[in-house]
């Protein structure tokens, strides 16, 4: 069947109108640009979205409690930016709810840790009702040699959701695997849902 059946948002990012970057499924899931964001003529496939320190997009949720699902995309850190990310997880896309008391996001990201690129996919849970704030991470971990994928060059991502099992593909090949639910539905009914790219949270500080 066609590519297009089932999909839900897909981005160019050819050109940004007004700050936003259109979705060309159809769908209306236009990405908002936030911070230092804009085009770059050096994209993979023609152009594409430059996040600078502080940029980010984001756009309307869609995948909460979604258990069969996939994302892909083509990233290209920049020379040496993992390396230098301190040992702070650097997020390149996430699904988050924020409700009163309680942040939780599903989010892809890289830190530099022993000398290697440690990856994530999975949940983070920030918790402050109880006085004490407490957090987890609960997800697939897996590690890659420092410099795979911060070598100026660009890389194909792809992330597989079936049921309670995920995937996790890199180049055309499987990375990770393993037992992980589907995103589970916001803590509460008014909670403000988001999809985003460079950013685990809107409002968190940049990563």
């Amino acid at each position: 069947g066609s590519l297009d059946n089932g999909l839900l948002a897909r981005y160019d990012f050819e050109a940004i109108n007004g700050g936003v970057f259109t979705d060309k499924s159809g769908n209306n899931r236009d990405s908002t640009a936030h911070g230092a964001t804009g085009v770059d003529s050096l994209g993979m496939v023609s152009r594409a979205a430059k996040l600078g320190g502080s940029g980010y997009l984001s756009a309307p949720s869609m995948l909460h409690n979604l258990p069969d699902h996939s994302q892909s995309f083509w990233i290209c850190p920049e020379k040496d930016s993992i390396q230098n990310s301190n040992g702070i997880y650097r997020t390149i896309h996430a699904t988050s709810a924020i409700s009163s008391g309680i942040s939780q996001s599903r989010f892809l990201g890289v830190r530099k840790f022993n000398g290697n690129e440690i990856w994530f996919l999975g949940d983070y849970r920030w918790d402050y009702n109880s006085g004490s704030p407490t957090s987890s991470f609960i997800g697939l971990n897996w590690t890659m040699p420092l410099g795979s994928s911060d070598s100026g060059k660009w890389h194909y991502f792809a992330t597989v959701q079936t049921g309670g099992t995920a995937k996790v593909y890199v180049d055309g090949v499987e990375v990770a695997s393993g037992a992980l639910a589907a995103i589970p539905p916001p803590a509460s009914a008014n909670a403000s849902t988001s999809f985003t790219v460079g950013r685990s949270f809107p409002a968190s500080a940049a990563t």
